[in-house]
This record gives C-alpha cells, structure tokens and sequence, in this order.
C-alpha cells in the first residue's frame, strides 16, 4: 500500500478525528490490523520520476506538460488536443509504484478520484486498485478496527513529505539542470490551468514546464 498527500488529512476529516491526537502512525497501525504487508509514502516515486523528469526536461525542443495528475493529463487531451504531444512521458508516481511492485497486489490510497480512472485505464501497468478515504473509513468500520484504540506505527519506508495547501492560482519560476534553465510554471486548479494553456496557445506565454 502507497499513501499519497492529503490522504491523512481528508480520512482524519471524514472520520472525525482530531488531527493533533491521530496521526499517520495511526493510519498505519489500523492497515496493519487488516493485514496489510507493507505500507510506504509516496516519496520514493516521486523522487524516482523526477530523475527522469529531469533528464527529459534538459532534452526537451518544445514546453513539457506533467502527466503527475490524470485529471490534467485528461484536461488537456480533451480542451487542448493540439498540446497533447507536449505531455511528458515520465509515469505518474502511482503508475510507477505498479511497475516497480508488478509482481504484488498493490493499493494506492489516494483522495483523487481521476486516480482510479487512471488504474482503470491502465489495467497491468499500475496499481491493482486504489481506495478512498471514505472507502478505507468504510473498511475500518466493517472490520472492527478502531484507530483511536491503536498505538502508532512507522511505516515501512519513508515518512511522506509534507505538501503546502496552495489557493487556486499560478506559480512561476525557474528550474536550474546542469546548464540549462528552465522556466516553470505551477498550476492549482482547472480555471487557472485553462487560463495559462490559452496563454501558452496563443503565443502570450512561454514556459518550458507546465505541471
């Protein structure tokens, strides 16, 4: 099992658990009870596609689009088909953890729902099967397991990153790799990403990564 970013913080709300008492340890501990074998962050894929992101980045002749969010990857597909060449070819970290661990059942635990039309959609090349934090309330419920009885539990790999909250918006800057720099531009919500894909369409802006 992978746990993605804000995963904790929407299950703790759902669940109606005091984030200052109940923490990631908790989650751990309660996937542990239902027999979970390992449990790890998101960091390790992140980390490991943003090695190749890199490298396709330093080589890139035309603005490079992230494929990191299928709900963006199937924004563009379908309200800027000209731009589809310009996503990337670096896997999601989702998709990569499948293709790491394609030998087990793997789950990801994600609040976005666009991750399960991507597993869906790429049935042996991902993960087998991605949760909800509803679904996994659900599932502690079903089976008895109460996180607030339950001491905390490492997980077995890395703790995840801490990811900040952004408002809807742009944010732009630069990226330096090896001697090349590259200009960049991070986007929050699909008005924004609509507003900056016109942009870069029409000529009034020019970035060299788009996520």
């Amino acid at each position: 099992v992978r746990i993605e970013p804000y995963f904790l913080e929407q299950y703790l709300r759902l669940a109606e658990l005091d984030s200052e008492k109940y923490g990631m340890g908790h989650l751990v501990a309660g996937l542990k009870r239902l027999g979970v074998d390992c449990i790890v962050s998101n960091q390790y894929e992140e980390n490991n596609a943003e090695i190749f992101l890199r490298r396709e980045l330093l080589h890139a002749d035309k603005p490079v689009i992230s494929a990191f969010c299928p709900a963006a990857v199937r924004f563009v597909q379908q309200e800027f088909p000209l731009l589809s060449g310009n996503i990337s070819r670096v896997h999601s970290p989702q998709k990569n953890f499948g293709k790491t661990h394609e030998t087990e059942y793997t789950v990801s635990l994600s609040p976005c729902s666009a991750k399960k039309a991507e597993a869906q959609r790429d049935v042996g090349r991902n993960v087998d099967q991605v949760m909800s934090p509803r679904e996994i309330h659900r599932l502690f419920r079903r089976s008895g397991v109460d996180l607030t009885k339950l001491a905390p539990v490492d997980m077995d790999g890395q703790i995840a990153k801490t990811h900040e909250v952004r408002e809807a918006g742009i944010e732009t800057g630069t990226l330096q790799i090896e001697e090349r720099t590259v200009r960049y531009a991070c986007v929050r919500g699909l008005r924004a990403a609509r507003k900056l894909l016109e942009e870069v369409s029409s000529g009034a802006a020019s970035y060299d990564y788009i996520q």
